[in-house]
């Protein structure tokens, strides 16, 4: 059984009510439910929330809510590994036969579906325990520096001072859209960056991590262009 996961607390503190908030006219957890559902890829779709309201839109838009989150996992230093160790545990326990399973956040709506299934088609692969969404960087890390008022600047990474630019590696960042690996991959609590790992790579211009009220807006505009239909 191919199981999608998707993580939804009920606390936020930058962006009130973060994961039901109204995105595109739709509770931003619609979208990111209507889109897995639209991949055909899983038998069942489930979220994971501590709150009875998302539990509800949730059922509304066609997910199950088998469980609901401890508290002890659903404060702000809940890892992703804690939560999905838990789910993936309670699904086993309750005897689900998990071939697959996947990890998304509510606020996860830039999904490629192409990309999703190439994401579950390279695990089919012998090399690769898991994979994920990637986006490379605007701009390369290698040109990056500390700043302090009192000592100035610091590259972090002076031995490429004199490379050009088209010379470094390129270089990526979690795109947060999706996860996809074994139970027992999420059992073990692995770290997803590793060469075990496949990286799947979504265009920068596609998506933008949400943290605040200014990257909801863009978001919002960036989903208009990209991703509605």
């Amino acid at each position: 059984m191919k199981v999608a996961i998707i993580l939804a607390r009920e606390g936020s503190k930058r962006i009130p009510k973060k994961n039901i908030k109204e995105f595109c006219g739709k509770p931003i957890i619609y979208w990111t439910i209507t889109k897995i559902k639209e991949s055909n890829l899983f038998d069942k779709i489930i979220v994971s929330t501590d709150s009875k309201e998302i539990s509800s839109l949730a059922l509304e838009n066609g997910a199950e809510v088998p469980f609901i989150r401890p508290k002890a996992l659903s404060d702000s230093h809940s890892s992703t590994l804690d939560v999905m160790q838990h789910a993936v545990s309670w699904l086993i326990k309750e005897k689900f036969e998990l071939e697959l399973v996947c990890c998304a956040y509510a606020t996860s709506v830039f999904q490629d579906l192409d990309l999703l299934k190439v994401g579950m088609d390279k695990i089919k692969e012998e090399k690769w325990e898991a994979s994920m969404s990637v986006t490379e960087f605007n701009y390369s890390v290698f040109r990056s520096f500390y700043a302090s008022q009192s000592d100035g600047l610091e590259m972090v990474f002076p031995d490429q001072y004199e490379e050009r630019s088209q010379d470094l590696p390129k270089t990526y960042h979690d795109a947060a859209q999706f996860y996809l690996a074994a139970p027992e991959f999420w059992l073990a609590k692995k770290v997803f960056y590793s060469n075990k790992t496949y990286p799947v790579e979504f265009p920068s211009s596609t998506l933008i991590d949400i943290d605040t009220i200014e990257d909801w807006a863009l978001a919002e505009l960036i989903f208009k262009t990209h991703h509605m239909s």
